[in-house]
């Protein structure tokens, strides 16, 4: 434990039920009050309170500023454990907020140590996105559900309420696979994340053995090592590869109606992903969920013999942060100005926390 300095027991299984009630309560508390808010709007001072809200959020744009902010801490949280910087504790005890906004929920509530083998937390690792994903639409067509057996005109409605039940249960599939592909690629990759040690002083003879799990040498020949392949590529294919396929394909898909400005089902059931740009730059947001994959769990395939203890994942992650800093200037996506001043600024402030990086390093 860092904040205890030292070894300590590892908590009961009942905190994992703690936990979930924590995420759905705040879940509940976070959707009754906007359902709320839109059903009040035409109704006295609430209704005039929810205009008000809603205006100053136009004004605003919480949306892309929440999003800049978010991609900056996921990427500035592995400095760390994937590029070996290790900062003074003076320092990092401010910045300890940084793993909460990187949504790693085990790894934030539950020691991985605690949790079993190693290919135990690859399975939880790869697949509670997924439970979350099923929760959340399982509450949303619940609510549906209720929404259109109260609504007193059943069969006339039925039609409209399947199609906006898809049209939530598509917006939040969406929503946490943006939150959580970067936390959850890096989990992926403890299974090839090794670090070297010195084992003769005299030959020079080095072993890699598992950072996640010590225990297992980082060699072909070591079965633990190969156990957890099919673990590894099987959840490789589906979140660093097929997830951003998926949202790559839903925005070819909607890519006219977006440039034309028409709003369908689909195209509102994906605003997440375009509403901040030009219509002419819509797919940006899929270049830096890219970005964020490579800086925060596909550098893990650089050097991963000898682990964190080599400058080349720093030295690679500067300078692609430098390009993607460069092409953010030219190419201007977002629709505000302020906007695209804050991403700039968070993509600067990656590049300089990447190149000061090899500075301690060396």
């Amino acid at each position: 434990s860092r904040a205890e300095r030292g070894c300590i027991d590892c908590p009961t299984t009942g905190r994992f039920g703690i936990l979930a009630g924590v995420v759905v309560a705040l879940a509940v508390t976070a959707f009754l009050p906007y359902r709320a808010l839109a059903r009040t709007r035409a109704f006295g001072r609430f209704g005039a309170r929810a205009e008000r809200l809603k205006i100053i959020e136009s004004q605003v744009e919480f949306q892309p500023k929440f999003k800049v902010l978010v991609s900056f801490y996921q990427v500035a949280s592995t400095l760390g454990p994937v590029y070996g910087v290790r900062l003074h504790e003076d320092f990092t005890r401010w910045t300890d907020f940084i793993d909460a906004i990187s949504f790693d929920l085990l790894g934030l509530t539950y020691p991985d140590a605690c949790i079993g083998s190693m290919a135990e937390r690859l399975l939880l690792a790869g697949l509670w996105p997924i439970a979350s994903i099923m929760l959340g639409g399982a509450a949303i067509a619940c609510y549906a559900l209720a929404e259109w057996l109260l609504s007193g005109r059943a069969d006339s409605l039925r039609r409209e309420f399947v199609r906006a039940t898809l049209r939530h249960l598509l917006y939040w599939a969406i929503l946490v696979a943006y939150l959580v592909l970067p936390s959850v690629s890096r989990s992926i990759f403890k299974a090839k994340q090794c670090e070297s040690f010195d084992i003769n002083a005299f030959t020079g003879e080095r072993r890699s053995y598992l950072v996640a799990d010590l225990e297992v040498l980082c060699r072909s020949d070591d079965e633990m090592y190969r156990g957890l392949d099919a673990y590894f590529w099987a959840f490789f294919v589906l979140w660093p590869v097929l997830v951003p396929l998926v949202l790559l394909c839903l925005l070819l898909w909607i890519r006219r109606d977006v440039r034309a400005l028409r709003v369908t089902r689909l195209s509102r059931a994906c605003r997440f992903l375009w509403r901040d740009y030009n219509a002419s730059c819509h797919y940006w947001e899929l270049a830096d969920l890219y970005r964020k994959l490579f800086l925060a769990s596909l550098v893990l395939f650089i050097q991963t013999d000898d682990g964190s203890s080599k400058l080349l994942r720093l030295i690679v992650a500067s300078v692609v942060s430098a390009l993607f800093l460069t092409a953010l200037a030219l190419v201007k996506p977002f629709k505000r100005f302020d906007d695209f001043y804050l991403a700039c600024t968070a993509n600067l402030l990656l590049t300089c926390c990447f190149v000061l990086g090899t500075v301690v390093q060396i």
